[in-house]
């Protein structure tokens, strides 16, 4: 009896103490349906024994102090301060559904080790408005304070062209700053390098790696090379090179060189028609020093005197710059000089000086007269009167039959044959000698001259056709008698 009365006295007292403790670890087990159990952490924030506002509380925390540095080109940083918008945690129910989601009744195992992480999502909230007012008090988003974008172009510097590099700017859309700025402060950025958003900053036009540019520097500079040297009439040298020829180029408004075809050909006729203008003496009054010694002016003439060929010079320039050719050269004459105008003013040492005010004929070599002879020359008449004026000896012909103008019934007014006959003039007016003068000299060209050429005596004649070749310089003129 008493041995069956002591196992129920156990049994009843086991059982009180299984119950006891049952009813505690199930009352114990009760708080944690408001907290989370031991060794349970929640974003890596330790929440064990925390309400869901006191884990909210702390996560809180993280953004308390907020600020978004934003950096610009040039190196420029703005901060937006969480304070100056009202940054601050959003309450959600992330927290909440991570304690519904655990089981109160494994306090114990949490206790002895048991860990549960909880991950939740956190946002931020903030005023629009406010932020709306920083990021439009932002000064590199005022417009008033952008630099634009320049391009990468050429310009001449130390004797060749150069591209400039292009300068970024600081130029750009404001909505689409404003955007990239609103989007990093909802993820929660603290900082944000807005020189990295597509599309939010104007570019060059044109950037030094352009491959165009630096096809057109190359070229340019190609240009720059050629040189051409003239040997000009006067002895002296003009050079054409990169120093003139970059200013037949056109220059935008930004500093960039470029060959425009129309505007280079342009200047390229202009700069040969200058050297024309500057080289040119064919039909012009020219200085000449007589065998009196005195500096006279010699009429002009069509048939002695420098004359550029513009065609030709032309073309062969365009063709040389188009090689970047290097070359000394003369220009392309259509008529020439027997010598360079500081010899002589152009005549040389080598020349024939007809005086028709005196009728005479001198022949100079190195200053010394060679020879020299009295002569007739055409009569004072606007028909027959003898030229003044530069000539070459253009050729020479012996045995010729000189003709005057055909008249109404077929015959010429004369018909005269010459053994000697050196030509001054397309028209017929040149030097011969006239076997039917008794007489030269004098004044009696006035009334019995010749149809406009000169006569010389025969003999005369025949000496100065073995002494004068073909180009040789002529030069006739009136002095007072």
């Amino acid at each position: 009896m008493a041995e069956n009365t002591t196992k129920i006295i156990i049994g009843t007292v086991s059982a009180l103490v299984v119950g006891a403790a049952a009813a505690g670890y199930i009352y114990y087990s009760q708080q944690y349906k408001q907290t989370f159990l031991p060794g349970t952490t929640v974003n890596g924030i330790d929440v064990a024994g925390l309400t869901v506002s006191e884990v909210e509380d702390k996560l809180a925390q993280n953004y308390e102090g907020y600020t978004l540095t934003v950096a610009f080109r040039e190196d420029q940083k703005e901060v937006i301060d969480g304070k100056d918008i009202d940054y601050q945690y959003h309450k959600d129910s992330g927290v909440q559904t991570a304690l519904s989601m655990q089981n109160p009744y494994l306090w114990l195992p949490a206790m002895l080790g048991a860990a549960t992480d909880y991950l939740v999502p956190t946002s931020s909230q903030y005023s629009e408005e406010k932020l709306e007012n920083a990021i439009r008090s932002l000064p590199e988003l005022n417009p008033d304070n952008m630099e634009p974008a320049v391009r990468s172009y050429l310009t001449f510097r130390d004797d060749s062209y150069v591209i400039i590099p292009e300068e970024e700017g600081t130029t750009l859309d404001p909505d689409t700053a404003a955007d990239a700025i609103i989007n990093a402060i909802g993820s929660d950025e603290t900082t944000l390098d807005i020189t990295t958003v597509p599309d939010l900053y104007t570019e060059p036009r044109v950037r030094s790696t352009d491959e165009t540019l630096q096809e057109n520097c190359e070229q340019l500079n190609d240009l720059a090379v050629a040189s051409i040297t003239y040997t000009m009439p006067s002895g002296d040298t003009r050079v054409l090179n990169g120093n003139t020829l970059r200013d037949w180029l056109v220059r935008d408004e930004e500093g960039n060189y470029y060959k425009d075809d129309e505007v280079w050909n342009q200047h390229l006729q202009e700069y040969v028609d200058n050297l024309a203008a500057e080289v040119t003496t064919l039909g012009k009054e020219r200085p000449f020093k007589n065998h009196a010694g005195d500096i006279i002016m010699v009429p002009p003439s069509d048939y002695y005197g420098w004359k550029l060929d513009t065609e030709a010079e032309l073309a062969q320039l365009k063709e040389e710059l188009a090689n970047n050719a290097i070359v000394e050269r003369e220009l392309n004459f259509a008529k020439r000089e027997a010598t360079t105008l500081d010899d002589n003013y152009g005549y040389g040492s080598f020349y024939v000086d007809i005086d028709l005010g005196e009728q005479h004929l001198w022949v100079f070599k190195d200053g010394e007269i060679l020879f020299d002879t009295d002569v007739v020359s055409g009569r004072n008449t606007d028909e027959r009167r003898t030229p003044g004026g530069s000539f070459f000896i253009y050729d020479k012909q012996r045995n010729k039959v000189l003709k005057g103008n055909r008249q109404p019934n077929g015959k010429y007014g004369y018909q005269t044959k010459v053994k000697y006959w050196m030509r001054l003039t397309n028209d017929g007016v040149g030097l011969h000698d006239a076997s039917w003068r008794g007489r030269f000299g004098g004044s009696i060209w006035r009334r019995s001259g010749s149809h406009g050429c000169i006569n010389l005596p025969p003999k005369a004649a025949a000496t100065l056709y073995d002494m004068l070749p073909e180009h040789t310089p002529v030069i006739v003129y009136y002095t007072d008698n």
